[in-house]
C-alpha cells in the first residue's frame, strides 16, 4: 500500500511539473511569421471588442491575418487583434493509457494464440509484459491528464 501511495505523490508531481511547464511563457512570435509558428494548429484569435476566431491560419500580411474558419475565410485587422492563443498539437489525443492497454492487450493474445514452445519462455515473455506496462502507464497517464488541462499556449506578438 505504501508503494502505491508513493507512485500517486510521483505522479501527480509529475502531472503539476508538465501543467506548470506547459503553461509557463507564452510564445513571442513576429507578426509576419505567425502561420509559420502555428503551422496546422489551430489559433484561437480574440478581437478588442471581445469576439473569438478559430481556425487555421493560412495568410498573415503587414495589415491584417487570414484565417480559415469551419465556415469560411475571415480575414482580421492587426489593430484589431488583442490575444493570440494557440491550440496544442493533435498528436496529444489523451488516449495514451487506452492505447497502451490495447497494445498489451494484443501482445498478450498474440503470446497465447502463438503456442510458445516452452513454459518458461511464456512465463518470462507474459513477465515483461508486465513490467513494460507498469513503467509505461504512469508515463501515459501524465501524458494523458496534461493534454485534458492545458489546451491553448498564449502567443505574444512582437
Amino acid at each position: 500500500m505504501k508503494h502505491i501511495q508513493s507512485l500517486l505523490i510521483v505522479v501527480t508531481g509529475f502531472v503539476a511539473c508538465s501543467v506548470t511547464a506547459h503553461a509557463a511563457k507564452p510564445i513571442k512570435v513576429h507578426w509576419e511569421d505567425l502561420c509559420r509558428v502555428a503551422k496546422e494548429r489551430d489559433l484561437v484569435i480574440t478581437s478588442v471588442g471581445g469576439s473569438t476566431i478559430s481556425g487555421s491560419c493560412f495568410k498573415v500580411d503587414a495589415n491584417e491575418i487570414a484565417v480559415f474558419t469551419s465556415t469560411g475565410a475571415v480575414n482580421v485587422a492587426r489593430t484589431a487583434v488583442s490575444r493570440v492563443r494557440m491550440r496544442r498539437s493533435t498528436h496529444l489525443s489523451g488516449h495514451k493509457l487506452r492505447d497502451l492497454g490495447d497494445g498489451l492487450m494484443t501482445g498478450l493474445a498474440i503470446l497465447y494464440w502463438d503456442n510458445v514452445p516452452s513454459v518458461p519462455v511464456a512465463v518470462a515473455a507474459f513477465s515483461l509484459t508486465g513490467v513494460l506496462g507498469a513503467i509505461a502507464g504512469p508515463v501515459c497517464l501524465v501524458e494523458d491528464l496534461s493534454a485534458k488541462v492545458v489546451r491553448l499556449k498564449e502567443i505574444e506578438i512582437i
